[in-house]
């Protein structure tokens, strides 16, 4: 056999066709668990789980783990309408609505050997695991997982698109939390979205922590990462993800975030970098500028550091995004997101009880992670 047809250890086999399964072409392929956590979906599962079943990957090779929070909407639904047409669809509860428990619930029902960490308001190309899965067969057995990026929708709302350009320039969150990268290279990365993972790492690891109600995936990169692996970006493939719908909505998402990120460093002191806490200086910066005007009666400082901040907010946001109206109205969401990561860092002092209720907010208004 020739090195990608070898299975990593412990895993599970199919037989699949060899025709049209994109950049995963061996005569065996490996089965793929997707694990994918759910609350109150409504508006996303659907064309989410449509995706998956449109993938180019042998249908067979393919299984999706769902572990619902206990929706209050037509979620479960809508997932129990597939499953009667699709056998490799799987629906469990998950009550506590905690998204790491329900990562490990579906993890410890998955079979396959490769497991995608995957998200409920995801549209997947037709290419993604086949995409994934055939680069992680291809690396080296250091390779633990591979991830891709995540990208706003075509037709999302402006406001959405605004959020997924934030996210994924160099100004903004990708600044801040590497989860939304967008690089043209294939390259080794701390840590990335929408992963394939070597189910016997994961193993070896002890899953997700259920301590960490947001920023879970991230915390369990570390880890990966901690015992000795590398994590590879693809630009190959891609996903669309569904963005929060409205600005306060993604407020409370970066404020959660930079309490998760603390919580990260908290937890793993050695893995802090100074890019995790420029939103936090910016926020103290903005604080002092604002100040300094009002004690010296002067707007020439706080105009000039506005004006730096809007050109370097355009420059960032071009870098991903040619949209005219998404450039010019992108320094406002860059604010947004670089004072509530930085609230939230400076502020989340409390582990568990404020992750627990910044994620029982959040996930009440379903629209992006």
């Amino acid at each position: 056999m020739t090195k990608r047809e070898e299975a990593p250890t412990g895993e599970v086999l199919k037989q699949g066709s060899t025709a049209d399964t994109g950049a995963c072409t061996e005569a065996v392929l490996p089965l793929v668990s997707l694990l994918l956590p759910s609350f109150n979906e409504e508006e996303h599962i659907a064309e989410c789980l449509d995706a998956l079943m449109q993938q180019d990957y042998p249908a067979e090779n393919i299984e999706v783990l769902v572990a619902d929070g206990a929706s209050d909407d037509a979620t479960a639904e809508i997932v129990r309408r597939f499953m009667s047409g699709n056998g490799c669809i799987h629906l469990y509860e998950n009550p506590g609505r905690n998204t790491s428990v329900g990562r490990n619930i579906c993890l410890s029902h998955a079979r396959g050997s490769v497991i995608v960490d995957y998200s409920a308001h995801a549209v997947a190309r037709r290419d993604l695991v086949s995409t994934l899965v055939g680069r992680l067969l291809d690396a080296p057995e250091e390779v633990a997982a591979v991830g891709c990026s995540n990208l706003p929708p075509d037709s999302d709302s402006l406001v959405r698109k605004c959020i997924g350009a934030v996210m994924s320039s160099f100004f903004g969150g990708a600044a801040s939390f590497d989860q939304s990268l967008v690089l043209k290279k294939e390259t080794s990365v701390n840590s990335i979205a929408f992963c394939a993972y070597r189910r016997r790492v994961l193993d070896e690891i002890g899953g997700f922590d259920p301590d960490f109600w947001v920023g879970q995936d991230n915390e369990l990169n570390v880890r990966v990462r901690k015992a000795g692996y590398e994590i590879l970006y693809t630009p190959e493939t891609f996903v669309h993800l569904h963005k929060r719908r409205t600005t306060g909505g993604f407020f409370v998402q970066m404020y959660r975030y930079g309490v998760a990120r603390r919580s990260i460093i908290r937890k793993h002191p050695d893995c802090f970098k100074l890019k995790y806490v420029m939103p936090a200086v910016l926020v103290l910066l903005t604080v002092a500028v604002l100040l300094a005007g009002i004690m010296f009666s002067t707007w020439i400082v706080p105009a000039i550091c506005a004006a730096v901040y809007a050109i370097a907010s355009w420059i960032s946001s071009l870098t991903v995004t040619r949209a005219p109206l998404t450039v010019l109205v992108s320094p406002f969401f860059f604010f947004v997101q670089h004072c509530a990561y930085g609230l939230g860092l400076l502020t989340g002092a409390s582990w568990g009880g404020r992750q627990r209720g910044l994620a029982g907010r959040a996930r009440r208004s379903p629209g992006g992670e």
